[in-house]
């Protein structure tokens, strides 16, 4: 049976080398033999000349990251797998019934699953969010307390700016390393915005909103307009230089950033090596001045989808072979902890990681062990809660996990991930590609004074005229349908 999928890296082991561990138990234990297409450079450039051409399929496919389901099935292409899941993948049946949320991300609107989801982590936001940390040494040697409001923040940024926290007598602090716009969201969510949902949001009423029509929108521009001014912004703002960021980041220089929370781990553990004090937080979101408070979270499943393609020889044997995976019990095990004996043992009937993946010199990362084992979550796959808790104590203290625990109380789901019909996904693209610029656009000049915020309300009726209402009914059609589904 042939599998497209993208590869595990650009170097290293390769699905095509027929030789990974977790591969052979997985054939082992199916009695099916994989022939891989595996490309990692330009995957989807080359499976979208192939779904164009509608030939030369494989029997199962990962689909181009960020298109259509329902286009390529429309295609012909794909295959409804409703019946085959129905009859020939219990496993995958089961954990959808039980978790409808999952089960409708991947329900088109005619109501047929074309594709299988690609990771899906119950626990992910458990041990990891995107957030803001800061420098809790640098606020300890200045006397400040955890921020907790966006007044909070804007002090704490302050005498990051004027206190000399490096002690190296300069003034040459940036107090929120920042590269690009983006890496201000984390603060426009205090001002009820929701940059993950492309700044749709549902209201109390359970009406979908555009968050920057809203008159909060403008308090948040004046805020970091502000925050700008008083050069607590990195100057580089506008344009992208991440990897400058992470050198002011490791190299005492600035006491904000915003990034997944896992890391601020591995830069405290990298800084200490100069800066023996050195420690990054991560904090629970800032509160606005109208008491949003929330970081916002995406649901469970990641954006990969599996296919059946229309040349499939034995579609109930690729469907239940993606079952068996996916949701059966042995392919969690196995694509969660790997090969028993070598990267797991049992304990008391769990399993438990072995100094393999808890202690291996090559690759301190435990997804990166069991990546080059074969497991490298460019499979189906659901994500076990035990295995994510014992990979995170491998990379978090214990005091940074309970910060995260701490802080789950903020979460807020993001905007559904709603299946669109293709007159839908039409006309939100031809109006969001020239709006989303627009917007891009106008922040950038109302956050450096570029434009002066008096003109707000001619950007929001700007907006209006560019077909912002249209797209709002847009989302609150699939807002709705997504409540209505089963």
């Amino acid at each position: 049976m042939s599998f497209a999928v993208i590869d595990i890296g650009a170097s290293g082991p390769s699905y095509n080398d027929d030789n990974l561990p977790i591969i052979k138990e997985l054939e082992k234990q199916t009695g099916v033999k994989i022939k891989f297409e595996a490309v990692y450079t330009d995957y989807s450039t080359i499976m979208r000349t192939r779904i164009a051409a509608a030939s030369n399929l494989p029997d199962i496919m990962q689909l181009p990251q960020g298109d259509d389901p329902v286009k390529i099935a429309k295609g012909g292409v794909i295959i409804p797998l409703n019946e085959l899941i129905d009859k020939y993948a219990p496993n995958t049946k089961k954990f959808l019934d039980a978790n409808p949320d999952v089960k409708k991300t991947l329900t088109a609107p005619d109501g047929s699953i074309y594709a299988f989801p690609g990771v899906v982590s119950p626990a992910g936001n458990d041990f990891n969010v995107n957030g803001i940390g800061y420098r809790q040494d640098w606020a300890e040697k200045l006397n400040l307390k955890a921020p907790v409001t966006i007044d909070d923040w804007h002090n704490m940024l302050l005498a990051f700016r004027d206190g000399d926290p490096n002690g190296n007598g300069k003034p040459d602090e940036i107090p929120y390393a920042a590269s690009g716009i983006g890496a201000l969201d984390k603060f426009a969510q205090a001002y009820g915005m929701t940059p993950v949902s492309s700044y749709f949001a549902i209201n109390k009423q359970g009406k979908v909103e555009y968050a920057w029509t809203n008159p909060k929108a403008k308090d948040y521009l004046t805020e970091m307009n502000k925050w700008w001014n008083e050069k607590l912004i990195d100057p580089g703002l506008l344009t992208p230089h991440a990897d400058k960021v992470t050198a002011y980041v490791v190299g005492d220089l600035t006491g904000g950033y915003s990034i997944w929370a896992q890391r601020f781990d591995q830069y405290t553990k990298e800084m200490q090596k100069n800066f023996p004090k050195a420690q990054w937080v991560i904090a629970a979101p800032p509160q606005g001045p109208q008491g949003d408070r929330f970081y916002e979270v995406n649901a469970a499943t990641d954006g990969n989808r599996y296919a059946i393609s229309k040349n499939a020889k034995n579609p109930e044997l690729a469907v239940k072979w993606l079952d068996y995976l996916f949701a059966s019990e042995q392919g969690q095990l196995l694509f969660n902890y790997g090969i028993e004996g070598v990267t797991y043992t049992m304990v008391n009937g769990k399993p438990q990681y072995t100094e393999e993946v808890t202690n291996n010199p090559k690759y301190p990362n435990p997804g990166s062990v069991l990546g080059n084992y074969g497991a490298a979550g460019r499979f189906p796959q659901i994500i076990s809660p035990d295995a994510l808790s014992q990979q995170s104590k491998i990379l978090m203290p214990e005091a940074s996990l309970k910060r995260l625990q701490d802080i789950k109380a903020y979460y807020r789901p993001a905007f559904p991930s709603v299946m669109s019909t293709s007159e839908e996904a039409s006309a939100y693209a031809q109006r969001m590609a020239d709006i989303d610029t627009y917007r891009q656009e106008m922040v950038a000049k109302f956050i450096t004074g570029a434009e002066p915020l008096a003109n707000f309300d001619k950007f929001v009726q700007t907006l209006k005229t560019m077909g912002i209402e249209d797209v709002v009914k847009i989302k609150q059609t699939q807002y709705d349908r997504w409540t209505s589904m089963k």
